[in-house]
């Protein structure tokens, strides 16, 4: 520091000793020093103007979570640019990036929340910054749930005795049979084979909105996607068309109407005056049947060869004349020797569903395929609204998974009960800012502390507060050996309960010990001189742990006053005394 202060530069921030920041802000008041490298202490203690300020953030750290700086930080830092009688204005840059703030949630602040029944914790979550880009198109969204529900409400409604029974259910059966076609074509560990050149399928999206025979040509899976899976996969076809849906835009609509199922091959041989080659994702393909015709998929994919695609517009042809005196199209056998639990259970769901179509009486309406329709118009419109009201609802909420998690963690470690009621332990864990609310409120219940001296428990809690890494390994004696070993044991029983309920982030081994050995010579009383040559920790840092475990102990007092534990409250008062000495908590030089 001395040789950086000769040069005019300064550094001004929590992990120097107390007694050298007065120094750097005595200094900086005479203009000794022209650069200052500071945190925001600086400016919201001492009043001293600068030619310009430069922030290099936007964002700090309040010493839980990230967050933006409030209004009246930054006014109290840029303020401080322009010095009155030497500039004629102020320099203030702000290095900004569009990174959006994180929002953290804290057993913490959930425990604390549940005891406020005026405000809920799904309400703090919406006026996080995380929620902020969603939360500006609420607006925008209520009025489209608005719309579609007027567009619902005027619909006609179905008045067919004969449709009206089950033709709802129908069309959901329908398209559940659609889905686990989507899924046998995505996932069937022998796709390749099944797919191969030649294979005849049908498919149905937003393009193909009738559903039209093709011929499988070629997979192959798009430069653009670096994800191999099955899923990503797409397939040259050559299909037979119509001119309409061949001049059609290429779409794949999720709100495609469901063909009707089975398939009849007399309508799919409707409108199929020329043919289409394209290329299609395999959520395109609505059946895959047992037929295989002879096509030059090399010609026909890489040059292009019309003899060739008029060859294979012939074979398909052929094939729909020869299912049309049967009725069906005959379906490639996707069990086979297949003996995967997801394909075998698809099938049967799927065999399952089909065995129940001939019970529905809808088909037999004259009018079925202009009834089938209104009912897909009905239902696309009531998706379109659920889909609207869950994007608003507090259900949507990007951290509501996170937080139920975090629930269940609670109920397990019996901090609240099944009805979120906090319990005493949660109680406990209300009163611990500091440090792991979960981790020390076990510690402290389970009475862990209660047969360690004051200066022992003050070593031991050390743990929670310091967190940057040191290479010298300190000497602990036997008896903080035995509660280190305690606090770790509870810290990996309560990291197996967050582990079950798949709660991310909290990394109980970060537990620190490295100034255990420090913390507890300086509650026994030796020097600070001494201390400093113990560890390699910056002096700052160690004066930082000391003091946060001061907050820490005074927070440990707080719940053994909620438990009734006068033992402990009465350590905890000796502790604080005996780490609350010398330069540590020395008086200010401007006093």
């Amino acid at each position: 520091m001395r040789d950086l202060l000769s040069r005019g530069i300064g550094v001004h921030h929590g992990g120097l000793l107390p007694i050298v920041k007065e120094v750097v802000e005595l200094l900086f008041a005479r203009g000794l020093v022209k650069v200052l490298f500071a945190t925001e202490t600086f400016a919201m203690g001492v009043n001293m103007p600068a030619r310009c300020v430069v922030f290099s953030h936007i964002r700090k750290h309040d010493g839980r979570s990230f967050r933006e700086i409030l209004p009246g930080e930054y006014t109290q830092m840029a303020g401080r640019a322009g010095r009155r009688g030497l500039d004629a204005t102020g320099t203030v840059i702000i290095a900004a990036n569009d990174d959006l703030p994180e929002f953290r949630l804290t057993y913490n602040m959930i425990l604390n929340l549940l005891r406020v029944e005026a405000l809920r914790v799904e309400e703090m979550i919406k006026r996080s910054f995380s929620e902020n880009a969603s939360q500006k198109l609420l607006p925008d969204q209520q009025k489209k749930v608005a719309q579609s529900e007027k567009d619902l409400s005027s619909l006609p409604k179905l008045s067919c005795e004969v449709c009206l029974p089950d033709i709802s259910k129908y069309y959901d059966q329908v398209a559940e049979i659609i889905q686990c076609n989507d899924r046998l074509v995505s996932r069937h560990p022998q796709l390749p084979k099944i797919l191969s050149a030649g294979r005849v399928v049908v498919l149905r999206d937003g393009h193909f909105r009738a559903p039209k025979l093709a011929v499988i040509l070629k997979l192959y899976t798009p430069p653009s996607v670096s994800d191999a899976r099955e899923q990503n996969k797409r397939c040259y076809i050559l299909a037979l068309s119509d001119p309409e849906t061949k001049s059609a835009p290429q779409a794949t609509s999720s709100q495609v109407l469901p063909p009707v199922w089975p398939f009849d091959p007399s309508r799919l041989a409707e409108g199929n005056d020329i043919y289409e080659f394209n290329h299609v994702p395999l959520s395109s393909i609505a059946a895959v049947t047992s037929k295989m015709i002879k096509v030059d998929a090399q010609l026909i994919v890489l040059d292009h060869r019309i003899s060739c695609m008029r060859e294979a517009k012939q074979r398909l042809q052929e094939a729909l004349h020869e299912w049309i005196p049967t009725g069906t199209i005959p379906e490639v056998d996707w069990g086979g020797r297949v003996r995967t639990l997801e394909v075998q259970d698809t099938l049967r769901n799927r065999d399952e569903l089909i065995s129940r179509l001939p019970s529905f009486g809808c088909k037999l309406c004259e009018d079925f395929d202009q009834h089938y329709l209104q009912v897909h118009g009905e239902k696309v419109l009531k998706a379109n609204i659920a889909f609207l009201k869950m994007a608003i609802s507090e259900q949507n909420l990007e951290l509501i998974p996170d937080y139920e998690q975090r629930i269940e963690v609670l109920q397990e470690l019996k901090f609240i009960d099944e009805n979120s009621t906090v319990l005493l332990k949660g109680r406990v864990a209300c009163e611990i800012n500091s440090a792991n609310e979960l981790v020390l409120t076990e510690l402290i219940l389970e009475n862990t502390l209660g047969s360690y001296e004051p200066e022992e428990v003050v070593a031991l809690l050390s743990c929670f507060v310091f967190q940057e890494k040191t290479d010298v390994e300190p000497v602990i004696p036997p008896r903080l050996q035995e509660g280190r070993d305690a606090i770790l044991a509870i810290a990996d029983r309560v990291e197996q309960v967050q582990s079950r309920h798949k709660v991310p982030g909290e990394d109980f081994r970060k537990l620190k010990f490295g100034l255990i050995e420090v913390v507890y010579e300086w509650a026994k009383g030796m020097p600070f001189q001494q201390i400093t040559e113990l560890t390699d920790v910056a002096e700052g840092t160690i004066v930082r742990v000391i003091t946060r475990l001061d907050e820490t102990c005074r927070e440990v007092r707080d719940a053994a006053r909620v438990i009734g534990d006068a033992e402990l409250f009465k350590k905890m008062e000796e502790a604080q005394i005996k780490i609350k000495r010398d330069i540590v908590f020395a008086a200010s030089l401007y006093f």
